[in-house]
């Protein structure tokens, strides 16, 4: 079972051109999970993207990924939308994931703070984030997939992943 749900997980994965911040890949890999996840209906997902416009590696991700998910992007049983949210004006208000991008280290606590209030889900590239307990999954599609979940971070959320996802993922505290 292991074995067939990892393949459905990385199924229908393209290359992609490696890059600093979350790239396609690793962001269908995230979507794939949200299955797994309680809280996350199946359908339309509002993703906010936060970002720091004044950083250009994280304007650089924000913009990518509104792109990527522009109009709708399908990904199993979800369809994703973006809302940009600029990091000196939080409002995760109809989301339920938020993407944290590239250069907010100095801004994980904040960005939590109001994610685990409202049930959101908080997803990075950047695995500092989960280290410090302020995402609560880390996903990186290459060398090969890694996906890391912080149980801190899911009990603060109230967010709790279905056993056949834990036995694909590493926990950390």
């Amino acid at each position: 079972m292991k074995k067939l749900l990892l393949a459905l997980l990385v199924a229908g994965l393209l290359p992609f051109d490696v890059h600093a911040g979350m790239s396609e890949r690793d962001l269908q890999v995230a979507a794939r999970t949200f299955g797994f996840v309680s809280g996350i209906p199946k359908g339309e997902v509002i993703v906010a993207i936060v970002h720091d416009p004044a950083n250009a590696d994280s304007k650089s991700e924000a913009d990518e990924l509104n792109n990527l998910m522009g109009g709708g992007l399908k990904v199993a049983k979800h369809t994703l939308k973006p809302k940009l949210v600029p990091i000196n004006a939080i409002d995760l208000s109809g989301t339920k994931v938020a993407v944290v991008t590239a250069g907010l280290s100095g801004k994980f606590s904040e960005i939590f703070a109001a994610a685990s209030g409202a049930n959101i889900m908080t997803i990075s590239s950047d695995f500092a984030c989960v280290d410090s307990k302020q995402c609560l999954m880390g996903v990186a599609a290459q060398p090969a997939v890694k996906i890391q979940v912080s149980q801190a971070a899911s009990t603060a959320t109230g967010l709790e992943f279905s056993q056949a996802l834990k036995m694909m993922i590493t926990e950390s505290e």
